[in-house]
This record gives C-alpha cells, sequence and structure tokens, in this order.
C-alpha cells in the first residue's frame, strides 16, 4: 500500500482526460496511463494505475450507470478504445474503429451501454457495449475535438470540430444531423450541456437609479473596499421553461456561446477577459508560445451559473442571467488560482470541482464556498534526484525532467500546497542536487545540458550559474571544502561545488562562478605523481563525500572506487569490488537517532554499480593507515535485484538499515548487518532513479523514477514475500543451464553466444535425438576409461585422458552443431509459413477442404445446376462456392460473398483486387475513400474509371496523406491533378516554406503576389524561431533591404552590424548604411580596439568620415594616457610609423607655423613641434587619405548631415531638435566657412 504519492501530471491539451463518477472514483491520464483515486475521504487516497495503453491517452469517460459504474473507457493517439475495469485494471473490452488519434469521448446518461468516440480525422464511432455493435460515421475531415451526449435523450449527441462547427446528431438514427450550430471560427475546446431543461434565460433588467453607496458607479476606485463574496447555493429553479435545452460551447477564438437546439441559432456569446499580470511562464505563454485554452463546465447546483477557464489562470464565474460587467467574475479571489491554463475541469463528488492546468497542479474547490480545498502537485518528468535538507529533515528537494527544482515541505498537513517550485534559469532537465552543508537555503544542482548552478531557496532571486559547462549531462553535485589549488591556507572553510559528467570531475569556486572550474583529475595527477603514472586515468562517474567531508570517494567507469584525503585529494586507498560503471556511492552516517554520540559504522561505504549486486565495505583499517591500499573484499554482498542499481541511501535513524532502487522497478530496504532484505516495494510502474528515507518517520521510505511519479511508502506494509527476489534468479539459471558438451564446445563468452529462451527450449523429437547421442556418449566414455585402467603405466592413462576429453569435446560440439543446424531448419520452416499469402477465396477454400464427401455433394449439385432443375438446388442449399464452375452472374455472386468476407475481416487488400477484377472500379474507390485508405495502386487503378475519376481520387488521396503526415506525397499528388495553389496552401499550412517557395518559384509566375505571402510568412517564422540570418534573406527577396537590415542589427554582434551596413550600402540605402557603420564603430571604439575599426571602415570611400573620428579618438586617448588621465594598454595604440603611407608631408598651405608661437598664457602641447591639431591633420593626410581642401570637407559636411537626418527620423517628435544646434555639425560648418586653412 502507497501512503501518499505525487502522480505525473495529466496531459494537456486535450478536451476531456480526467472524470470522475457518483461512487467518488477520480482518474486522470498521463502519458499512456490513467491514474485512479478515491475522493470519498480528504485528501484523494491513491488506488492505482492503469497502464493497458501503449501510446498517449488523448480521452476517458466514466460511467455513472450502477450497471457499468466501475468500468473507464479510454482512447488514445494510436486509435484504441479499451473499457476497463477501475478496481481491478483489466481490460473488459475494447475496438479499433478509428484509425487515427481519439480526441473525445461521451458515455450516454439515459443509455448505460451507448459509447460515442470521436478522432481527429472527422470520424465518429458509435459503440454498444453490451452487444459489442459498433458503427462508425465519416462526419468532416477537419477532426472532432469535443463530445457531450445530452442528459434527456438516449441518441442525441452534440460534436464539435476544428474548424469552430457544432453539429448536433441522433446516433442512434444512423448519425443523422438535427441542425448545425455555426458561429465559432477556430477549434472547439469543451461542449456542456444546460442541466435543466428550458431556453427561456433572460438578463435581469438593468436598475433605474444607481446605488449611491457604489462609487464604481461613479467611476470611484473602491477596490479598498471588502466586498463579500457571495457562495453558491443550491437553487430551487425547475429550469428554463420547458421548449428545448441549452448547449454551451467554449472555443479558442476566446468566446463562450449559448445555443438554443430548438431553433438552431446563438442565444448569447461571453467574451474572455483580458488577463492581468501573473506568473512570468503565463506571460510567455501569452506571448505566443502557447495556444489559449477555453474549458466550460455547467454547475448542476446553480443552472444559472458556468464555470470556465481564463487566459491567466483564474476560473470564471459567469451568471447568463446577468449582463453588463455583472455577468462574470472570478470564482475564487484573484491570484489564488492557476498560474497558466486550465484545460480541464471535472465535478468531483456533489460539492467539490477538480481543476488541472499547464502548471502541473490538481486543485481541488469547494463549490459552495468558492475556495480552494486542496493541491495534488503532480510532475511533469523523471525524478532524478532527491536530497533532504541537512538543517530541516523535513524539506525535500526533487530534480525532475520538467526542468523545474521542487522542495517539497513534509512538515504540512496533507492537502496543503507543500510543494514549491522553482525554474527561473533552468532550462534543461534536473539530474543532480545537494543541499549547502552549513548555509541553509542554499541548493546546487546540475542539469542534462551540462550547467551546473546555485539556487537559494530563501529568496527569489535567479539563480547563479557556473560559467563552466561539461559537454553532457551532470550527475552527481556535492558541496565540499575548497581543494588545496583553490584555497589559501590559514583561511576559513569556504565551501565549493563539485560536480560529476562527461567523465571528469569539476570543482566550480562559488565565490566567483565566472572563473574557469577546476579539473580535479589534474589536481589527482599533480598530488599523485606515481599513481597511475604510465596508465590512462580512468573516466570519473560518481563523487561522495563522508559525512565529516575529510575523506571523498570517486567511483570510475572500471567497477573500482578511489579514495582520497579532502582538501587535498591525496590517495589512500582503492576499493575493487565492482567491474562495471560505478552508479552510486553511499557513506554510512556518522550519527543515527540510535547512537546519537557516534555510530560504530561511520567508516562503512555501500557501492552500486551496473552490476545487480551492492558491496558494503569496511574502510576503518584503510582510513587508520593500518592496511594495504587495496581493498577488494566486500564486508557484506547484498543480492537481490534483477538490474543495475541506481539510488542507494542509508537510513539516518537506524544503524545499518538500507534502501536500495534499481531499474527492475522493485525498492528494498535491507538489515545490511544480517544480509537480509526486510522490505520490497513494486509499486512503481517504471525504472526506478532514487530514494531517500523520510526524516520524519523513521518507517517511511521515498522513492522515484522514470514513471513520473514519487511514492511514499511504509516498510512494514511491504514484507518480502517468498519467491519476490527469485523470478529473475530462475530465469538466469535457465538460460545459463547449458549443459556441460556445450561449456566445453566453445570458449566465448556466455553474453555473446546468449540464444533468446523461446528459441533454446527443444522440441520432444529433438530432445529425444539429444538422450540417444548422449548415451552413445556415455557408453565411449565407459569404453575409454576400461582401456585406460587396464594399461599399467600410469605414463599411457594420462594421455588417454587428455584424448578422452578432446574426443568427447569434439563429439559434443557435433551435438550443438545438429541442435543449432535443427534449430535454423525449424525457423526456416517457421518463416516460410507465416509469409504464405492468405487464399483470395477464403469461403470457396473452407467449403473445399470441408471433406471429401462434401465435395461429392458438391459434384451432384453442381451437375443439376448444369443439366438439371438448378432453381431446386438454389432453393435447398448455398451453392454460391460453385460459382466459378457456372454462367457470369454466378462468378459475379460468388466473388460478392468473398469480397464481403474479406472486407468483415479487415483483408480490404483482398477486397479490392476483387473489386477491380469484378470492374466496378468506382465502388471500390468509394469504399476506400470512406475508410481513408485509399493507396498508389487504388489510385493507379483509377483511370480505368473516368479522367475525372481519377482527379477526384487524386486530390482525396492526397488530403488523406496530409492527414497522415506524408506532406511531401500530398502535394506530388495535388500537382498531378493541376491544384497547383492547393499544393503550395498544403506546404503553408505545415510550415513547410521552404517547399512551398520552391514549388511557387518553378510553377508560379514571378509576379504572383503568392510568392510574397509566402516569404513574408517564412521571415515571421524564421525570425520568431530565432534564426535572423534566414529571415534577412528572404526580406532581400521581396526587396526589403532596411527590413533585412533591421533584422540582422537585433543581434548587435560586429559581424551581423557589418552585414547590415554592407547590404545597405549595396542597395544604395546610405542613410541606413551609414547609421549600422556608426554602431560597428562605436563598439570598436568602447573596446579600444582601434585597428579593427580602420580595417572596416578602408573597405568603402563612404566611411571616410568614420575615420577621421575614429583615429581623432584614438589619438585624443593616447595623449590623455600619456597625461596619465586615461588606464590604457599601449599596445591598443597604432604605430603610425608602420602604418602603410603614400604621402610624405601634409601641404604647407594646411600647416600655419605661426600657431606653434601664439600669445595663449598656457603652455602648448607639441607632438614632433607640432600642435595637436596640426598632429591630427598630418595624420589623417598621411596615413588615411584624408585632405581639408573644399570638395572633401563638403562631402563629409553632407554625409554627417544624411547620418543626423536618420537619427531624427527614429526618433520621436518631443526629442527631434534642429541640425543647427549639433556640435558636430557646427564644427563641420565652422572649418567649411573659414576654409581649409582655418
Amino acid at each position: 500500500m502507497t501512503k501518499t504519492i505525487i502522480p505525473a501530471s495529466p496531459n494537456w491539451y486535450c478536451t476531456k482526460v480526467t472524470d470522475s463518477n457518483k461512487r467518488n472514483i477520480l482518474v486522470f491520464a498521463s502519458r499512456h496511463d490513467i491514474y485512479i483515486f478515491g475522493y470519498d475521504q480528504y485528501p484523494a487516497k491513491f488506488s492505482g494505475v492503469f497502464v493497458g495503453h501503449k501510446e498517449k491517452v488523448t480521452a476517458l469517460s466514466l460511467c455513472n450507470h450502477d450497471q457499468y459504474v466501475m468500468l473507464c473507457c479510454s482512447g488514445s493517439e494510436d486509435g484504441s478504445v479499451k473499457l476497463w475495469n477501475t478496481v481491478d485494471c483489466t481490460v473488459s473490452v475494447e475496438h479499433i474503429i478509428h484509425k487515427h488519434r481519439v480526441t473525445a469521448i461521451s458515455w450516454s446518461e439515459i443509455q448505460p451501454d451507448l459509447i460515442v468516440s470521436g478522432d481527429d480525422n472527422g470520424l465518429l464511432g458509435v459503440w454498444q457495449v453490451e452487444d459489442n455493435r459498433q458503427a462508425a460515421h465519416r462526419l468532416d475531415k477537419t477532426g472532432i475535438t469535443a463530445l457531450a451526449m445530452a442528459p434527456f435523450s438516449a441518441g442525441l449527441t452534440a460534436v464539435g470540430f476544428k474548424s469552430g462547427l457544432i453539429l448536433l446528431l441522433d446516433v442512434k438514427k444512423g448519425s443523422q444531423v438535427v441542425c448545425s450550430l455555426k458561429g465559432h471560427d477556430e477549434e472547439l475546446h469543451a461542449l456542456a450541456w444546460s442541466p435543466v431543461p428550458g431556453e427561456n434565460f433572460k438578463p435581469a433588467p438593468p436598475a433605474e437609479a444607481p446605488d449611491i453607496t457604489d462609487l464604481e458607479t461613479f467611476g470611484v476606485d473602491d477596490s479598498w473596499r471588502k466586498k463579500p463574496k457571495e457562495p453558491l447555493v443550491s437553487t430551487e429553479s425547475e429550469g428554463f421553461g420547458e421548449d428545448g435545452w441549452l448547449l454551451a460551447s467554449g472555443c479558442r477564438d476566446k468566446t463562450i456561446r449559448l445555443w438554443s437546439t430548438s431553433k438552431g441559432r446563438q442565444l448569447g456569446m461571453y467574451k474572455l477577459p483580458n488577463p492581468g499580470r501573473r506568473d512570468p511562464k503565463a506571460k510567455e505563454e501569452r506571448g505566443g508560445r502557447s495556444q489559449p485554452w477555453i474549458t466550460i463546465h455547467w454547475l448542476t447546483q446553480a443552472p444559472n451559473h458556468i464555470i470556465s477557464s481564463s487566459l491567466s489562470g483564474d476560473l470564471l464565474l459567469w451568471d447568463i442571467t446577468k449582463s453588463g460587467k455583472e455577468k462574470n467574475s472570478f470564482f475564487h479571489k484573484s491570484g489564488r488560482g492557476h498560474l497558466r491554463s486550465v484545460f480541464n475541469i471535472c465535478p468531483v463528488g456533489e460539492d467539490t470541482l477538480c481543476t488541472i492546468s499547464m502548471d502541473r497542479q490538481i486543485m481541488f474547490w469547494d463549490i459552495k464556498l468558492r475556495c480552494q480545498q486542496a493541491i495534488m502537485p503532480s510532475l511533469g518528468g523523471y525524478v532524478y534526484a532527491m536530497k533532504v535538507s541537512p538543517f530541516d529533515p523535513g524539506r525535500l528537494s526533487l530534480g525532475v525532467g520538467d526542468g523545474m527544482i521542487r522542495v517539497w515541505n513534509l512538515n504540512s498537513p496533507p492537502g496543503v500546497s507543500a510543494m514549491t517550485q522553482y525554474w527561473q534559469g533552468i532550462k534543461s532537465k534536473v539530474t543532480a542536487l545537494s543541499w549547502h552543508p552549513a548555509k541553509e537555503g542554499l541548493l546546487a544542482y546540475g542539469t542534462e545540458d551540462g550547467r551546473v548552478g546555485i539556487y537559494n531557496t530563501l529568496s527569489n532571486k535567479p539563480p547563479q550559474i557556473s560559467t563552466t559547462y561539461h559537454r553532457r549531462t551532470v550527475y552527481v553535485v556535492a558541496w565540499a571544502p575548497a581543494s588545496t589549488s583553490t584555497s589559501d591556507t590559514g583561511s576559513p572553510v569556504m565551501y565549493n561545488v563539485y560536480s560529476c559528467g562527461d567523465g571528469n570531475v569539476l570543482e566550480h569556486q562559488t565565490q566567483c562562478l565566472d572563473r574557469e572550474a577546476v579539473n580535479i583529475g589534474q589536481l589527482i595527477q599533480a598530488n599523485n605523481p606515481q599513481y597511475r603514472a604510465t596508465g590512462k586515468m580512468p573516466t570519473r562517474s560518481e563523487i561522495s563525500w563522508n559525512a565529516d567531508l575529510t575523506v571523498v570517494a570517486i567511483g570510475n567507469d572500471d567497477g573500482s572506487v578511489e579514495i582520497f584525503s579532502s582538501p587535498g585529494f591525496l590517495l589512500l586507498g582503492i576499493v575493487q569490488t565492482h567491474h562495471k560503471l560505478v552508479n552510486v556511492i553511499a557513506w554510512h552516517p556518522t550519527i543515527t537517532m540510535e547512537t546519537t554520540t557516534g555510530s560504530a559504522y561511520r567508516n562503512f561505504m555501500a557501492i552500486a554499480s551496473n552490476e545487480f549486486h551492492i558491496s558494503v565495505v569496511d574502510l576503518n583499517n584503510l582510513l587508520d593507515h593500518s592496511d594495504s591500499l587495496q581493498v577488494t573484499e566486500t564486508w557484506r554482498r547484498l543480492e537481490g535485484h534483477s538490474n543495475r542499481v541506481t539510488g542507494l541511501a542509508w537510513s539516518p535513524h537506524s544503524d545499518m538499515h538500507l534502501v536500495s532502487v534499481s531499474y527492475d522497478k522493485k525498492a528494498l530496504v535491507w538489515n545490511v548487518e544480517k544480509g537480509t532484505v526486510l522490505a520490497c516495494y513494486e509499486g512503481h510502474i517504471g525504472r526506478l532513479l532514487c530514494c531517500q528515507w523520510n526524516g520524519l518517520d523513521p518507517s517511511e521510505v521515498i522513492t522515484g523514477g522514470d514513471d513520473y511519479s514519487i511514492h511514499v511508502w511504509a516498510v512494514g506494509d511491504h514484507p518480502l514475500v517468498q519467491g519476490q527476489l527469485d523470478a529473475k534468479k530462475k530465469k538466469k539459471k535457465k538460460n545459463k543451464s547449458k549443459t556441460v558438451s556445450e561449456e566445453s564446445a566453445t570458449s566465448i563468452p556466455i553474453e555473446a553466444t546468449f540464444i533468446p529462451i523461446e528459441t533454446s527450449v527443444p522440441d520432444p523429437d529433438e530432445q529425444d535425438d539429444l538422450d540417444d547421442l548422449e548415451k552413445l556418449l556415455e557408453e565411449k566414455r565407459r569404453e575409454l576409461l576400461g582401456e585406460g585402467q587396464s594399461k599399467t603405466a600410469d605414463k599411457v592413462s594420462t594421455p588417454l585422458a587428455s584424448d578422452t576429453a578432446d574426443e568427447m569435446s569434439v563429439s559434443l560440439v557435433a551435438v550443438q552443431q545438429t541442435t543449432i543446424m535443427k534449430q535454423k531448419r525449424t525457423d526456416k520452416s517457421d518463416s516460410r509459413k507465416k509469409l504464405k499469402s492468405k487464399s483470395m477465396f477464403p469461403v470457396m477454400s473452407k467449403r473445399d477442404n470441408s471433406g471429401r464427401q462434401t465435395l461429392l455433394e458438391d459434384v451432384i449439385s453442381l451437375a443439376k445446376l448444369i443439366y438439371g432443375d438448378g432453381e431446386a438446388v438454389k432453393a435447398s442449399a448455398d451453392v454460391t462456392h460453385l460459382g466459378l464452375f457456372l454462367d457470369r452472374r454466378a462468378a459475379y455472386a460468388c466473388l460478392d460473398v468473398e469480397g464481403q468476407y474479406h472486407r468483415n475481416n479487415e483483408n480490404m487488400d483482398y477486397f479490392y483486387q476483387l473489386e477491380v477484377w469484378k470492374g466496378n472500379i468506382s465502388g471500390a474507390l468509394r469504399v476506400a475513400r470512406q475508410r481513408d485508405e485509399l493507396s498508389d495502386w487504388l489510385v493507379a487503378m483509377a483511370p480505368m474509371a473516368s479522367f475525372e475519376t481519377w482527379t477526384s481520387v487524386c486530390e482525396d488521396y492526397a488530403i488523406q496523406l496530409e492527414t497522415d503526415g506524408q506532406y511531401h506525397k500530398a502535394a506530388s499528388y495535388f500537382l498531378a491533378c493541376h491544384k497547383v495553389y492547393e499544393a503550395i496552401r498544403l506546404f503553408k499550412r505545415h510550415k513547410l516554406f521552404k517547399e512551398a517557395i520552391a514549388l511557387a518559384k518553378v510553377r508560379l509566375s514571378p509576379l504572383d503576389p503568392a510568392l510574397e505571402e509566402l516569404y513574408t510568412l517564412w521571415a515571421q517564422q524564421l525570425t520568431k524561431d530565432g534564426n535572423l540570418e534566414q529571415a534577412a534573406k528572404c526580406h532581400l527577396a521581396m526587396r526589403q533591404v532596411q527590413d533585412a537590415a533591421k533584422l540582422l542589427a537585433r543581434r548587435y554582434d560586429q559581424s551581423s552590424l557589418r552585414t547590415a551596413a554592407h547590404i545597405s550600402i549595396i542597395a544604395n540605402d546610405k542613410q541606413q548604411g551609414l547609421m549600422y557603420t556608426q554602431r560597428v564603430v562605436q563598439q570598436h571604439l568602447l573596446q579600444n580596439e582601434w585597428g579593427l575599426a580602420y580595417q572596416f571602415l578602408e573597405k568603402n570611400k563612404e566611411w571616410q568620415v568614420y575615420l577621421a573620428t575614429s583615429s581623432m579618438h584614438e589619438m585624443v586617448s593616447c595623449e590623455l594616457t600619456s597625461l596619465g588621465l586615461l588606464q590604457i594598454e599601449p599596445a591598443h595604440f597604432s604605430h603610425w610609423d608602420q602604418r602603410p603611407s603614400n604621402k610624405s608631408a601634409l601641404p604647407d598651405l594646411i600647416l600655419d607655423p605661426g600657431d606653434v608661437d601664439s600669445m595663449s598664457p598656457w603652455q602648448l602641447h607639441l607632438i614632433e613641434g607640432h600642435t595637436f591639431p596640426h598632429h591630427i591633420l598630418r595624420t589623417w593626410y598621411r596615413h588615411f587619405d584624408v585632405c581639408m581642401d573644399t570638395t572633401s570637407v563638403e562631402d563629409m559636411y553632407k554625409t554627417l548631415c544624411l547620418l543626423h537626418a536618420g537619427r531624427q527620423a527614429q526618433v520621436e517628435q518631443a526629442q527631434v531638435r534642429g541640425w543647427e544646434d549639433d556640435p558636430d555639425i557646427k564644427a563641420w560648418r565652422m572649418t567649411l566657412s573659414f576654409g581649409p586653412g582655418g
């Protein structure tokens, strides 16, 4: 019995994957399993898991009739629909009407044995369970998304489609359409019938005069005033009249609509309000990463109220009798609901609702009080790791494969939300966890993508992430004192995070995670130069410190465990008790509840590997340095698992009590001192990955695995049953129970010659042959032994024994080869039997094989039919099987019978072939269309009917292929019937833009607007996916250079900005090119990368103005550095004497020697005898070919004006100022007005 379970999360984006009935049975689907709970007590009690489906469960329904109240009907993605018992989880009956994903199931509230189901190909299945009668009706190819059987009629069913259409059908009358309800334009998510009859609901008239106490009426915010929430109470209303029945629908278009089923029209529409600010993940969802989901539930207790989901995760309460702002309100206090989309709302009992959501919380609500009753957390991935906090034994951290860390507060009462989720900064599966030994709340974690981070669970800050990644998955993280390579002698103890992944152990310095992590393997080699000096270092797989953090054990892939002292990593010894990769190492705790002064087993260590046993090693002698460095003997060898052991945990309550979990789906509790198993738990349905003891209860163990669930169970409730651990051992013995002959016949290892059990069991005839051969061999052995004993010389008897062994070996090899050859012949004959084709005429063959007397009677009947009274023979017996021996009419009748037999037994290929033989091409194609079973050869046969038939069949086959996901083949068939635009639209619907554009390029006109539309959609999709470079290509293809450049500039790195500048200049968009060039130059100047800026700018004459400003920036920086005002490395500056120069000196007309002898009171700063402005002009002229003549200055001035105009176009009107105020423009104007010499 499982005390507590944290189940797997219910499936998302399904119309109905949770349900309950009057027996308070609650079921919900998670992946391909269905969890069963009993809600007759608080909180919900786990009952079991149904594992009958192989694919994801997408729909289910429970029965409320006493006859089938314990049954559940469920459907999955493979099209199967199963009816099973919720008590023992056994399948009662199933059908395979559907060939596609089942999307909805509804159980009739009037007729106990009537079930309807729909799939995403528009097929409606009708199933009468009592007689197991089935019918299928093809309604619409857009796919069924919602079903709701009427509560007042046995056959009336509301069917919702992806297109938004709602049909009312009577499935008792061959799915006759009663009426069609049109109004929605997008996918239907939910349908709900009113619990009472009638359609006469009228909103209450507005009040004549406003209430003066209602400040909101006068526009005054009165949110500060606490308004009491009115509880929902059961109404005594008999309904909304006598005529008709109301139907409600929820749609992806964010509306809820009320329909009149008697008049077939819409009576009301309610639009969902915009969401407020809630959880950041919900904000991402609304940003387009997840589609909105609108589910509804019509309250039985209050028929004028409907509860629906919202866009923010809250539940909304709609009063259909009111209008205006009063028609909707929060069902609960705002912010106390789900954080993300709600997918299902299910009533549980009379006064409780159950909701499932994307936030992986299953919530229970009190309908009358409109408040939260309980929360059941769930998990969305493998449970890779669990660790108990050293400060609070009631806090358990969980590392889960859904990209979240959870901290479970075991101290909380049942039903209270006791699990906190941490997801910020985590982009992958959490595979390893470790609590800080000295600081409360600090939790280190490792992920599947190689990241290592630290979360402070006591704050809302995002995690700190190390900049050093592992190449692959991190399997272990641990806190320990800093190693000697990262700590200073005499400094206080500092704890770092150690991680193990991709075969290496890294030390991450927590004080500065930006530093590169230390490779512990290199530290071990440096501190232990003699250890493995010539050999290769092993691949690390596990690392574990003892309780006082003075000794560390490192596990390797060869099964060895190295023991080092900490923090110096000096080798103390090696433990070699395994020969395969070490999975987990667990040190016995120093103190337990039994031994508070110190356990005598503190130096004991448990080791588990890919082998099936557990080794417990005593390291007292090794740590006392009184024993050898090599330990090969185990103190206890624990054997019981039948697969690799993945988790170990010592009990903190009792000495020498150990729990282990394995891939064999079992958790074992050991008394290590006695070597016995105390308990065996088999409640999981998947492989187990981790385990822990409950720190608050010494009798409870917590386990998790790849079934997405956590189980808390009591050791005393699961004692070991005799034979519980022997099944695998017997199987193993059976595999190894080869005769002595097989063992001596070959030297190949057993693993290499393993034969499956099914093929290793000999037939009785083969067993007799083996017995005869063994008798002959035994006689030969006795004969040889007798001859050996008659000899007196010992020298002769010894080789004779050797010869005997060789002869026996050769004989037994022959026996083994004979057996194998017989087995091969048997296998070949079996394969030939399997490949034998079915009969094309099974009815006739059955009659022909019914006996000689029957054949003689057929001969007489055939003679009468040909020569005698044929009508009398036909009236007295069925002679259809003789049709091939009579006229054409009889042959047709014979083929009809054979074809109907094939159709009833789903041998449709033979049925179609017989129809083609008869020439009924149109009939065969019609049946194949109805069943969505068109094939290439049927399409190839279509021209036998007509060209129009062939084109129509090509189009239908293309639609079928699209439904099956074969988009490229479907497009080819659209092209075959000359529907080019249909083929392009097919690719566009499924976002195959590359294929769509390729087809449009070769088939459409270059001026066709479809091309531009495809490029636009592809660019939008690429931009959304972050592939900005490819999106820029699409914009360039549409000659939208500015859009392409803007996309590239969004990266804001050097290469992207340079490309944006180049394409703008190439397209003659100088203004945009100059702006992007300015960004490139700014980034280079901020990094003091003047040389790279020059290399870029010298490529284009248009950018000469930036050469001048960049070089001026460098020269100013250089002079300020020489004066001690800036701190820049000299290596950053350009060496002007090393730059190529085409000109030797600046013309004299530009330089004014009188400037050196100015009358300024300040001392001049001269560079090579020139003032700083003259130095700049000389450098420009000599190294950058920048001349200060009137033409050059005017060109630069125009360039700056063009750049300034571009800046003005990008700022708001309030920030725009005249170009006259720009200091750069003023400076160039002054230069231009004063002339070159000024």
